[in-house]
Formats: C-alpha cells, structure tokens, sequence
C-alpha cells in the first residue's frame, strides 16, 4: 500500500507559525506548519529536540493577527486547553531543525480545520 492509499484526510499546504508542547517533558517548542489535514499535521521544528517516533504531542496554531515568534519561542499564550492531542508517527531531519509528522488523537471538525487554514 502506497502513502497516497493509506492517506484518509485532504491535506492543505500551508505555513503558519505554531506551538508544539513534548508532553514528556513538558517543553514547549516553537514549529511552522507545513501541512494540515482533519487527521495530523507535518511541522517544522524551529529547536532542537529528541522527540522521537509514538511521543506525544501537543500543538495550537495561533489564531491569524496574533504574533508567535518562532525562532525565540517566545509569543501567544495558549491555553492547554487550545491544543491539539497527538502522536508521532515520523520524525526526519537533522541535529538541529526536525520535521514531525503527527497523527491527532482526533479528527478536528471540518469547520475547525478550515478555520486554520483560511486565517494564514
């Protein structure tokens, strides 16, 4: 079975700054969005990380207008509660910037997806 057989959700292209909480070690992690989907997400790590294949994650993107600086992790506040619950389920890239691909515990509702991809 190939990707595109395996694959059940729509992914949208989009770059959108984005918070990623290791829930292991309860760091936050500035990341940019490089695909969206109801089912996951692929992001980019903007730090250094050991987050590995079946860690668990957490990730909020910003709502448009609000500032997150990625490169110096400082930004919004997000609530806990804002966050998407999620697995990893492919980690690739180097020592220093990592993409990870993830899995949400749960599909996000339709509007909900759309809403983060119409606000970039």
């Amino acid at each position: 079975m190939n990707a595109s057989e395996r694959r059940r959700h729509v992914r949208e292209s989009i770059a959108r700054p984005c918070k990623v909480l290791e829930v292991r070690t309860g760091r936050y992690l500035a990341a940019v969005t490089s695909d969206l989907s109801d089912g996951g997400a692929l992001v980019e790590l903007l730090q250094p990380t050991r987050c590995r294949r079946g860690d668990r994650l957490l990730m909020a993107v910003p709502a448009r207008g609000d500032k997150a600086d990625g490169d110096s992790g400082h930004g919004v506040l997000l609530p806990r509660d804002a966050m998407v619950p999620s697995t990893v389920v492919r980690v690739s890239g180097g020592a220093g910037r990592r993409r990870i691909a993830m899995r949400f515990d749960h599909e996000l509702p339709r509007c909900a997806d759309r809403r983060l991809v119409q606000a970039a």
